[in-house]
């Protein structure tokens, strides 16, 4: 049985208020693996059972910068918790 572990979190933006609807999406270095879910009503989000490695996060989220979370490694039988802070995309 392969062991895996799991990355979550929450995504709020400058008032501390949790976002839904944001898509985070998932790379993993060496594998290759890529995956995307979106943040549920309560800003959280969560990836399960993925092989221990390292991998590199993205939150978008249209009116928003996209921000990124790079280096985060997944141990077996552990939850890594990841939180995002959006930051509005000024318009020109």
């Amino acid at each position: 049985m392969q062991k895996t572990g799991s990355i979550s979190g929450v995504i709020t933006g400058g008032s501390a208020d949790p976002f839904p609807g944001v898509i985070v999406t998932i790379f993993g270095g060496a594998s290759g693996y890529e995956a995307q879910t979106v943040t549920n009503a309560a800003g959280e989000y969560r990836f399960a059972n993925l092989p221990p490695e390292t991998y590199n996060l993205t939150a978008v989220m249209t009116g928003f910068k996209t921000e990124r979370i790079y280096n985060v490694v997944v141990q077996e039988g552990k939850d890594t918790k990841e939180n995002f802070a959006l930051q509005f995309e000024p318009i020109d």
